[in-house]
């Protein structure tokens, strides 16, 4: 995530805030949807990059089907 903000910041030095990611891990352990809920950053292009990387956590599994689990997770980007 790092190297995405570092890439968008080298063209818009102004870059930084804060973005809150909701998504969901199921319990097979994989990542399912990902979604912006809220953020102080006003760049489409920047925005649309910021979930990618947490489609590559890796959780365990657990428990059956009915057991995925919500996440929130609050980024701050040059701030």
């Amino acid at each position: 995530m790092q190297a995405i903000f570092a890439e968008h910041q080298a063209r818009n030095p102004d870059l930084g805030g804060t973005v809150d990611l909701w998504f969901v891990v199921e319990w097979t352990g994989e990542i399912g949807p990902i979604k912006i809920k809220h953020s102080t950053i006003e760049n489409p292009e920047f925005l649309n990059k910021v979930p990618h990387p947490i489609q590559l956590f890796d959780f365990d599994g657990w428990g059956t089907d009915e057991e995925d689990t919500e996440a929130l997770y609050p980024i701050s980007f040059g701030v």
